[in-house]
């Protein structure tokens, strides 16, 4: 019973980093420490997944809103994926009881890379809700706050106080003196609205439910909360994530006359030549041929169509496109669907990704907008693909409105917080119903826009905020502290069967 108690205290600790302070990380492992060193590791493992269901359900207990299925399924799964790396590392922790960062850094990393892309509870992201505190991110991204996060926990666990008081303290100074920016100059600025127009995705867009508004409707309510705001001078529109509710084929946005909603935004658009439009839209092709058997194509009738979420920056009747590449695991994707589409029939593939980190070009003023939609800016070492390729600044755009008023758009937000600081560049975020407004590079909100809220927020921003071309060791280099972990783990495993059969 008190193993069990020592367990639930573990969860609770970790979830509590994400829906109270960051601090509760601090201690989140040093209970299951303890464990280790008093049960054997069938016990553990059994402790252990016990720690982390609630840990998820603490932190994440809003993942059914939108699929019960799938949010069980997610409940069920990833704390035992959890649990894979703690039992290696009691395993190892023979050797070293540094083993257990070692090994659960690298599946972090190997979490970033391979078909379940799960890193909404990567460690080092708890510590967003304090930017003032991991400035240093901008040379180790998130898993050098996962680092941070370990250390801790092993230096209270061993009880070895002056290194947790110089853990403590020592990254927070360093941050805090990074934290120190120059005062801007004096410079032209860009007029940027960022549109929130708080359409229900199950109410007001769900084409089954009976209060749904036409999507006309939907088009001509964007464009008049635009037109309220709109001047000769604006040089830039947001519009959110999957702002109408319906899917559009994809050639079909070609050519007027296929869609009434489209020609309703681009009749809108085409007034103001001047001025760019980066809206999100669902679309999808048909295909033909081998396209057609594999898990993301969708049958219709006789035929077959693949999925998309995108971002068109469109500007005097010339769009260019960004395609979605990063899915939710079981809500956009069934992941390893060859082994669990027999499993599971009724999770199915939904979107199809491309890979695409190519920035849109702003042509008025070349600026170059790395545009992220949704989940993908929750993965910093993609971020810096975006980075790298030249993006000027990131726009993220999202529908979080399913979740409602749950700790999701606010966690979400967060993490947009951490690209700021690991790339130091500003981020425009757009919401469809709330937290839309400006991240500075440091972390630092402005201008944001309310929860449940229909607006327009309006931003002037001086020409050289988009003028920072340095990029930061973590934009260059990407999740390097993972490698590393990586690397240490094969050292640990080769020191462990030496000593086992040498």
């Amino acid at each position: 019973m008190k193993q069990a108690s020592l367990a639930c205290l573990s969860g609770l600790f970790l979830g509590l980093a994400w829906l109270a302070h960051p601090l509760f990380s601090f201690v989140g492992f040093v209970p299951l420490l303890y464990l280790a060193g008093k049960v054997n590791v069938r016990r553990f493992a059994g402790l252990c997944y016990g720690a982390f269901l609630i840990w998820h359900i603490v932190a994440t207990w809003w993942l059914p809103y939108t699929d019960v299925e799938a949010g069980i399924l997610m409940f069920c799964v990833v704390p035992a994926l959890f649990c894979v790396p703690m039992v290696l590392a009691y395993r190892l922790s023979k050797t070293t009881l540094w083993a257990f960062p070692i090994v659960w850094i690298s599946y972090e990393y190997l979490q970033y890379q391979w078909d379940f892309l799960w890193s909404w509870l990567t460690l080092g992201n708890c510590l967003a809700y304090q930017t003032d505190w991991i400035q240093f991110y901008q040379w180790t991204g998130t898993l050098g706050g996962s680092v941070w996060i370990w250390i801790m926990n092993i230096a209270i666990y061993q009880k070895k106080w002056l290194l947790t008081v110089l853990m403590a303290f020592v990254p927070i100074a360093f941050s805090l003196v990074l934290q120190i920016e120059k005062a801007p100059q004096a410079s032209p600025t860009h007029e940027i609205l960022l549109v929130q127009p708080n359409l229900d995705p199950l109410k007001e867009k769900l084409p089954q439910s009976p209060t749904a508004i036409s999507t006309i409707k939907q088009a001509e309510r964007l464009t008049a909360l635009v037109r309220t705001h709109i001047t000769p001078k604006t040089d830039l529109v947001i519009f959110p994530e999957s702002a109408l509710g319906r899917w559009f084929e994809l050639s079909g946005l070609d050519h007027k006359g296929n869609y009434a909603e489209w020609d309703t935004l681009r009749n809108f658009f085409d007034q103001y030549p001047e001025t760019a439009f980066l809206i999100g839209l669902n679309v999808y092709r048909w295909v033909q041929g081998e396209e057609k058997n594999d898990f993301t194509s969708h049958q219709e009738g006789d035929s077959y169509r693949k999925r998309y979420n995108v971002t068109i920056l469109y500007q005097n009747k010339q769009k260019q496109y960004h395609f979605k590449s990063k899915r939710v695991p079981s809500g956009e994707y069934l992941p390893f669907p060859h082994f669990l589409k027999p499993i599971l029939p009724a999770i199915s593939q939904t979107i199809t990704v491309e890979d695409t980190t190519k920035p849109l070009i702003f042509q008025k003023h070349h600026i170059k907008i790395g545009s992220l939609i949704c989940y993908e800016s929750t993965f910093g070492g993609y971020v810096g693909k975006v980075r790298r390729q030249g993006a000027d600044i990131l726009c993220v755009v999202t529908e979080d409105a399913y979740w409602r008023d749950t700790p999701q758009p606010l966690q979400h937000l967060r993490l947009d917080q951490l690209r700021a600081v690991e790339h130091q560049v500003p981020v425009l975020r757009v919401s469809n119903h709330g937290f839309s407004g400006l991240i500075t590079a440091k972390g630092k909100l402005v201008h944001f826009s309310k929860l449940n809220s229909r607006e327009v927020v309006s931003l002037h921003l001086p020409t050289q905020l988009f003028q920072n071309k340095t990029l930061t060791f973590y934009s260059l280099w990407g999740d390097w502290v993972g490698l590393v972990a990586l690397l240490l783990f094969c050292g640990l495993i080769i020191v462990f069967l030496q000593k086992c059969y040498f």
